[in-house]
């Protein structure tokens, strides 16, 4: 058991290959480029797969297309902000073009995020390596990462791992709270095991279903109620022995 996080990626490293050869996914998230209803244009954020370097699925109950995704002004090293429409079960599903990472033996990897929530009680959310699904909210069969359960009170973050629709999760003991930034992180050793952590201290660790697919970076968030809701991401970053 790690019960803490290194800095300097432990694991994340074969014997005779070089570092920087790991194969690694690293956004600051610092590029905006995304206007709704308008896929095919290319950019950051599309509606259109492989047209730009994320697909953008969208839910707007009011058809309005107020949908937005901004880097915001005034924020050290860049800030997105995903905002949803405002009807109820408005949503905003991210992932990025490619399914480039597979958990395997003998191939260690890391995954962190720093996030914010707008106003928790009203979001629900997940993130993390997921099969490409453009409805993860609603279902989808492997992956890992973190979430808040649609309808929990406390908004404790948990972190899961997801194979053929088996899942297994953490309870992390850590709640979001309106605008206050975590950081969530998952390294899994040897195909093995997944230690979790949030803001560095571990949570726990998670050995079962563990998902054998190849996964992409992925988001998302909907509205519980009718009204707009944000999701800002700082920056987010995969890394894995090549």
């Amino acid at each position: 058991m790690k019960t803490s996080w290194s800095h300097i990626l432990p694991g994340i490293r074969v014997e005779g290959i070089p570092y920087e050869r790991a194969y690694h996914w690293f956004d600051h998230y610092d590029v905006g480029g995304y206007l709704p209803n308008t896929a095919g244009r290319g950019g950051k954020f599309d509606e259109t797969a492989d047209s730009g370097e994320w697909l953008v699925t969208v839910t707007d109950g009011g058809g309005d297309n107020a949908e937005t995704i901004v880097v915001l002004d005034n924020q050290d090293a860049g800030i997105t902000r995903f905002t949803t429409n405002d009807a109820d079960n408005d949503l905003l599903n991210l992932q990025r073009n490619g399914e480039s990472f597979r958990l395997r033996a003998k191939r260690d990897l890391m995954m962190e995020w720093r996030i914010a929530v707008g106003d928790v009680d009203k979001t629900d959310w997940l993130l993390g390596l997921c099969i490409t699904d453009t409805s993860l909210l609603a279902g989808f069969t492997d992956g890992i990462g973190f979430k808040v359960a649609a309808g929990d009170s406390s908004q404790e973050i948990v972190a899961f791992s997801k194979k053929a629709s088996s899942e297994t999760t953490v309870s992390t003991g850590v709640s979001v709270t309106d605008g206050v930034f975590r950081i969530l992180r998952m390294e899994v050793y040897e195909f093995d095991r997944i230690c979790v952590y949030v803001d560095g201290v571990w949570k726990g660790d998670i050995a079962t279903n563990l998902p054998t697919e190849h996964l992409v970076p992925s988001h998302t968030h909907r509205n519980a109620g009718a009204q707009v809701t944000t999701f800002d991401i700082d920056y987010g970053l995969a890394i894995q022995d090549p």
